[in-house]
């Protein structure tokens, strides 16, 4: 994992189709006055803690906004978003147990 907070949150983020929560920053070495800045401008907030770079955002197409905002209520845990995204498997993502990996498709949202 990075040294940098910056690098080590856009790597996590693309694993999850460009959300993040908070508690996953802090995690990461971000400081509540880091998060402060941020929030100010370079993260757009998809729902209650959860966020995505602004510069990802308006470069992702509508559908893609769509997936990264499904990705950012499941990451939330919030009530039955999470049992629609996990019954479509998370927009046809499915994460292996066995090898705790997903399919190249579920990063890159394409087949």
């Amino acid at each position: 994992m990075s040294d940098d907070p910056v690098t080590a949150l856009l790597a996590l983020a693309a694993t999850q189709r460009g959300a993040f929560t908070w508690k996953q920053a802090q995690s990461l070495g971000w400081t509540e006055a880091a998060a402060t800045v941020a929030r100010r401008g370079d993260w757009t907030r998809l729902g209650r803690g959860v966020y995505v770079h602004a510069f990802i955002w308006e470069a992702l197409p509508e559908r893609d906004r769509h997936l990264c905002a499904a990705m950012g209520r499941v990451l939330a845990g919030r009530g039955w978003h999470v049992r629609a995204a996990l019954q479509r498997s998370l927009m046809d993502c499915r994460f292996s147990v066995r090898r705790r990996t997903f399919p190249s498709s579920c990063v890159t949202g394409r087949a």
